[in-house]
């Protein structure tokens, strides 16, 4: 009997790129068996494959890409062994850096600037799609800011000498940053996450990773990046490439300054009927998002692609279909370059802006929203009464005021499948 063919998609993770620690997924538990739902009955009768893997969590691009590369040759030949099937195609699904990670593995060099090896040029032959979700293809300002620069040095006695106002404005920065965590004592994505580094043997080796390597602060700057693929030579050509941007609904400008205090929050934004309105965006969200706009280190007028990117942002969130949301009012009435989603600036989203397709949707939510860590409460029925009432509420690692729920996310998912399909008929 023949080998029926098998199709895996791998979900690349990006910055703090662990699996699992213990009951904390890097990828929400619902994303893969969602995905896997989704692209099943539009690929019949190809088997599909969801899996999620792990990458270095802050080592630099080379040293991630070697890792992937590792780890994806080892793991399709396992699961093809397992499914006693044909290794048929290979998809790439990355958030954040893990997009970074699945284009660079398409170009014509390796990082290192040694040649693929025999079995990873194998891997490369069978890869049809690469999927971008808020990844910072032209790099982030959030890598520019002091607090980063501050944490990418190998000594506070470093960044002293580089920079002594970088380095006062990181430790103030880092003030405001400490000052804003005691809510997510009562977050429970941030309690599982917290309880998964500390409690487990693999989170302390995470927290060893980040002590030794902070080579990707460094890789994920503007002018890094931008330089990078100039020298990496031509991607495969016939893979897919889409990507999905994302922006918070309410993003910091010159005009709207960081919260510092729960009185001076502004009032709760309109959402789409029958909703819940959205709570204001929390200190350390806003601590972020101010970070990553870029104005504080003039860091959005370094953008060689920034024009093209504008453009086709703001031309695909002008259409019903190019935006997913809960309501289109908490779109920003412009996109420029300082539009974030708390941790990447989202015309920095993109690989290519002069390709109209590569761009699917622009998403509002938080950087973390679209992976499945995303406020929503669970319900419970009385079976006496009959009356349903909330009983837990799971929160995000970001609280954007975004009001990304169960349906954006969902149909986030489905969007997803659909770009994919072109993919998995070659």
């Amino acid at each position: 009997m023949a080998e029926p063919d098998l199709d895996i998609v791998f979900l690349l993770p990006g910055f703090l790129g662990f699996e699992r620690l213990r009951d904390y997924a890097y990828f929400g538990d619902r994303f893969g068996t969602a995905l896997r739902a989704a692209l099943t009955p539009r690929v019949k009768p190809l088997l599909v494959q969801v899996v999620a893997i792990p990458l270095p969590p802050t080592s630099g691009l080379r040293d991630r890409q070697i890792a992937l590369s590792r780890t994806l040759v080892d793991r399709t030949q396992k699961i093809a062994a397992a499914r006693r099937a044909k290794v048929r195609g290979i998809h790439l699904v990355g958030h954040s850096t893990g997009g970074v990670d699945a284009h660079l593995l398409t170009l014509g060099r390796t990082l290192s600037g040694e040649p693929w090896s025999k079995d990873v040029e194998e891997l490369r032959s069978h890869i049809k799609s690469v999927i971008s979700i808020a990844s910072p293809h032209q790099g982030t300002c959030l890598a520019e800011d002091a607090l980063a620069r501050l944490f990418g040095s190998d000594t506070p006695l470093e960044a002293l000498e580089n920079a002594r106002g970088a380095f006062i404005e990181g430790l103030m920065a880092a003030v405001k940053l400490v000052s804003g965590l005691p809510h997510l004592v009562h977050d429970p994505d941030a309690s599982a996450l917290v309880e998964g580094v500390f409690g487990t043997s693999e989170g302390r080796s995470f927290i060893l990773d980040i002590a030794r390597s902070r080579q990707l602060i460094e890789d994920l700057r503007p002018a890094t990046a931008i330089e990078r693929y100039a020298k990496l030579g031509a991607p495969i050509q016939g893979v897919l490439r889409r990507s999905f941007v994302t922006v918070a609904g309410i993003t910091p400008t010159e005009e709207r300054n960081v919260v510092d205090s729960a009185a001076k929050q502004r009032p709760k934004l309109p959402t789409a009927d029958g909703r819940a309105k959205s709570a204001p965006p929390d200190a350390i969200f806003m601590l972020f998002s101010q970070a990553t706009s870029g104005r504080a280190t003039k860091c959005f007028e370094e953008a060689p692609l920034l024009d093209d990117s504008v453009k086709l942002v703001s031309a695909r969130a002008a259409t019903d279909e190019g935006v997913i949301a809960a309501s289109r009012n908490l779109l920003p009435p412009e996109f420029d370059a300082a539009v974030n989603d708390g941790v990447v600036n989202t015309v920095r989203q993109l690989i290519n802006p002069k390709d109209p397709e590569e761009l699917v949707a622009v998403v509002v939510g938080d950087h973390f929203d679209v992976i499945g860590h995303y406020d929503r409460e669970l319900v419970m029925t009385d079976p006496r009464t009959g009356k349903s009432i909330p009983v837990d509420k799971t929160a995000g690692l970001l609280h954007s005021g975004s009001n990304f729920r169960d349906d954006e996310f969902f149909e986030l998912i489905e969007r997803i499948a659909e770009s994919m399909l072109p993919a998995f008929k070659k």
